[in-house]
């Protein structure tokens, strides 16, 4: 196969060049034309050229097959007010109709005209939807089992006792009614933040940003945890920098991943031991450290702390982690976990100190 530089070499000299070599030439010509129809005329990608007003001057049958366009010469083709808008020389484009078709195309600009090639992936984005909705729905069915169960013991403990208040009722015994009362009122509660905590590994994590300091987050968070952690006699250590900026954060959402790592850390500390609490900057990060003095997690089990579900406590749905990592890489950060067992915990908070990008406030929803 002859090359583009011959070709323009043979234009150069045809003045000169005797008949036979001119239609040696020629015929040579027409031969690798009908070879590259060919090839083109078997591929799968749809070729089609056109010129710049969107005329067709040369369509293969695959283009024809999926745009279902006749391929006259002259005549505007089907997509090309489509193709034309889009900027890249290539990507994915949606095609609307009964059954809306997927295309991956590639543009290229030829001297006069213009190239499009593209493949029809209906099938595969049909595949990879199907495979994510399943994806989906196994997930929620594993949610669903989960918080199924959770909800089992709160609701056998309210019939218990809503049953033990009828025969108190009956038998005038105020006291004990009150008593049972009490304890429905705590189940009622555990119901709440059961539902509420599956709500928030479900929905969206939408951030209400205004700007302030992690440390006074830090401080009003200390101030609901501070009575559990005084009954258990721990000590709670505060390092905070004076220094760290300001960043865009949304206040009760970082308060509410706080609780949740405090609480482990609460839990797994034995009396009489110590949480340590700093923060910092480096290299465009805030950090937030809580660190434990205790029981630690096993190398096996670290690897799970943040799947929903996951929890080594007798109480709790294994959800608190879960959460705290959602409201974390909403803020764009990220959360580590470090822990040598029978040594403590380490939970390190990185947020970023510029963000790029900044979610609108959203409402939340109800």
């Amino acid at each position: 196969m002859r090359g583009e530089g011959y070709w323009r070499r043979f234009i150069a000299t045809l003045h000169r060049l005797h008949w036979e070599k001119i239609k040696k030439n020629v015929t040579c010509l027409l031969e690798e034309r009908e070879l590259f129809r060919m090839i083109a005329e078997s591929l799968a990608v749809g070729i089609v050229v056109t010129d710049t007003k969107g005329g067709i001057v040369y369509v293969n049958p695959s283009a024809l097959r999926i745009t279902g366009g006749k391929g006259e010469e002259g005549d505007v083709f089907p997509l090309w007010e489509t193709l034309k808008k889009e900027e890249q020389e290539e990507g994915e484009v949606q095609i609307n109709g009964s059954t809306p078709r997927y295309l991956w195309f590639w543009k290229t600009t030829l001297s006069e005209n213009l190239l499009f090639s593209f493949l029809d992936i209906t099938a595969q984005k049909r595949r990879e939807e199907e495979r994510i909705w399943k994806d989906k729905f196994s997930s929620f069915q594993y949610l669903a089992a989960g918080v199924a169960h959770e909800l089992g013991n709160p609701l056998n403990a309210l019939k218990i006792h809503a049953e033990l208040m009828e025969r108190m009722v009956h038998r005038g015994e105020e006291e004990k009614t009150k008593e049972h009362l009490r304890v429905i009122k705590e189940e009622i509660l555990r119901l709440e933040n059961i539902v509420q905590d599956f709500l928030d590994v479900l929905r969206p994590i939408h951030l209400t940003l205004s700007e302030i300091r992690v440390e006074e987050v830090i401080k009003s968070t200390l101030e609901l945890l501070l009575p559990a952690m005084q009954k258990k006699g721990i000590i709670c250590e505060t390092r905070l920098s004076e220094s760290t900026p300001p960043l865009l954060l949304d206040r009760e959402r970082l308060k509410q991943a706080l609780i949740n790592i405090l609480s482990n850390s609460l839990h797994a500390t034995g009396k009489n031991g110590k949480i340590v609490i700093s923060t910092g900057e480096k290299k465009g990060f805030v950090h937030i450290v809580v660190a434990d003095e205790g029981e630690g997690i096993p190398a096996k089990d670290l690897a799970h702390i943040f799947e929903p579900f996951f929890t080594t406590r007798e109480k709790g749905m294994g959800l608190g982690l879960t959460i705290s990592q959602r409201i974390v890489k909403a803020h764009e950060g990220s959360i580590e976990v470090k822990s040598n067992p029978g040594k403590g915990t380490t939970t390190i908070i990185y947020l970023p100190i510029k963000r790029t990008q900044v979610p609108l406030p959203a409402k939340r929803q109800a």
